[in-house]
């Protein structure tokens, strides 16, 4: 059987890397991208630690003039869902709310201001519509809240205005504008602020060749032209199960959603209704994506009236582009994977070489070398280095050999001298006897066939020759061994003069 060469798998090992490094830079950037949707990241900033949140949509034909009356008979389904499953806390004192959610419409008019005037689309929103639409501010505040479901405001001013940067650029020649006035519909609205504009070729796309401004839909409702239709209701729920948040929106708007299953027994899977609901929170997952791919043959297929306002038709260009990001990173792992795939069959066709019984001991040697030095290592640690201006520790033993007049060295010669002179001195105190009283003598610690000195000689000796063979035992304890073996012989040491 012909083998590979070394340098080819080299070579396929590099590639592999860099085909790995590739897809994880690509989907970096790609992740950036899609934190960049603010729009689409509600529930993920409104849910908390105990309770997850889902950002769902409802998209509404123009032809279905959907009006105040019909959008606040879908908030009083949607909390009285919420209620009966006790998501929304009524208890005195309890002042934050469980759930949020904003409608909005559009038409265009033409903002004016003395001599200077343009056309811009002009978007009636609700309250918390900038709490899941954050737009960057340039200048100023976002709406102050008003009563849009009435007629009356109790004070507040209904006829306030948000401009994009480009509004205000062409209106007032710049951005801090806040208090100003501009007339629109026959109103005189006070700016509150001023909003970036499009950032990206994607939204300046989306938004048209008009800008755009914000106001609070009870004006916007009031500037001449009557049933301006809602086409987009959104809200932000507790979703403690998945496809709750968008399943008690489906409900409210009543929309009956088939499960896969029953699109399948359908002659057509496509939407024929005035009525999207949509998941914005999931969008960008991989099920959510692959779910996209296999219906996007259809996608060139329009069988609804449905307008998508602007920052959907963003998020809607972000998902084409994710699924196919996501298609290029499956086709550049197609190699990494066969590469994995054909080691893992060729160490199991080979295994019988590869761990065969040698190979077995070498790895068994090693693992048993790394644990005994790990061991050792725990119980002889490295010696700690002290700085420069730390003092290092007093040796205890160093004050009672100077008072004796006894003096060694700090080498390991100097040691060495005093266990030779130790010795000696032991072997000159022994004393003679006859060969065979000596063998006559029994020792209990003795091997068999070897006779050694009995009595308090033979445990001084025995202690003697374990120092002069222990090689790792440090320089205290050995002067111990050495003071406690020369008090049992009652032989005094030669004091060495330095």
């Amino acid at each position: 059987m012909k083998t590979v060469s070394k340098s080819k798998i080299l070579i396929l090992v590099i590639l592999d890397v860099l085909l790995i490094v590739s897809v994880l830079l690509i989907r970096f950037f790609q992740s950036e991208r899609e934190e960049r949707m603010y729009s689409q990241q509600a529930g993920e900033r409104w849910g908390t630690e105990d309770v997850e949140c889902a950002e769902v949509s409802a998209f509404f034909a123009e032809s279905k003039k959907t009006t105040v009356e019909e959008i606040s008979g879908i908030r009083n389904d949607i909390m009285k869902k919420l209620y009966d499953d006790t998501y929304i806390d009524e208890r005195e004192g309890v002042t934050h709310r469980s759930w949020i959610d904003a409608y909005s419409a559009v038409n265009q008019f033409e903002v004016s201001r003395n001599d200077r005037s343009l056309l811009a689309n002009v978007y009636g929103v609700s309250d918390d519509f900038f709490q899941i639409h954050p737009i960057p501010l340039k200048s100023g505040g976002y709406l102050n809240p008003v009563k849009t479901m009435t007629e009356e405001s109790d004070g507040e001013d209904p006829y306030q205005i948000i401009l994009d940067e480009n509004v205000a650029w062409n209106i007032f020649g710049g951005n801090d504008v806040a208090g100003m006035k501009v007339w629109m519909g026959g109103r005189v609205f006070t700016v509150m602020g001023v909003v970036s504009a499009a950032e990206t070729k994607t939204e300046e796309m989306a938004y048209g060749n008009y800008d755009a401004v914000y106001v609070p839909y009870a004006a916007f409702s009031k500037m001449g032209v009557e049933d301006y239709p809602i086409t987009c209701y959104e809200a932000v729920m507790p979703n403690p199960i998945p496809n709750y948040a968008f399943n008690t929106l489906a409900e409210a708007c009543d929309v009956v959603e088939m499960t896969d299953a029953e699109k399948e027994n359908q002659r057509s899977s496509l939407f024929f209704g005035d009525t999207e609901i949509l998941d914005n929170t999931n969008r960008f997952s991989i099920p959510a994506l692959y779910k996209y791919i296999k219906s996007k043959k259809y996608m060139t297929m329009r069988t609804d009236s449905v307008t998508y306002p602007y920052w959907e038709n963003v998020a809607r260009f972000e998902v084409e582009r994710a699924s196919r990001v996501l298609i290029l990173c499956c086709i550049l792992l197609i190699l990494p994977i066969v590469t994995v795939i054909g080691t893992i069959i060729w160490l199991y066709t080979k295994r019988g070489v590869v761990f065969n019984s040698r190979n077995k001991e070498k790895i068994v040697d090693f693992l048993g070398e790394f644990a005994g030095a790990v061991k050792n290592r725990i119980k002889h640690p490295e010696p700690e280095n002290y700085d420069d201006d730390e003092e290092e520790p007093e040796d205890p033993y160093e004050d009672a050999e100077d008072e004796s007049g006894e003096a060694s060295e700090d080498t390991e010669d100097g040691s060495e001298d005093i266990y030779e002179k130790s010795y000696d001195a032991l072997e000159a105190s022994e004393p003679e006897e006859s060969s065979e009283e000596y063998d006559k003598q029994e020792d209990p610690v003795a091997t068999e066939g070897v006779s050694q000195p009995a009595g308090s000689e033979v445990s001084a000796l025995s202690r003697m020759e374990s120092i002069r063979e222990e090689d790792d035992s440090d320089d205290i304890a050995d002067h111990q061994l050495n003071i406690q073996a020369r008090d049992d012989l009652g032989i005094e040491l030669e004091v060495v003069e330095n």
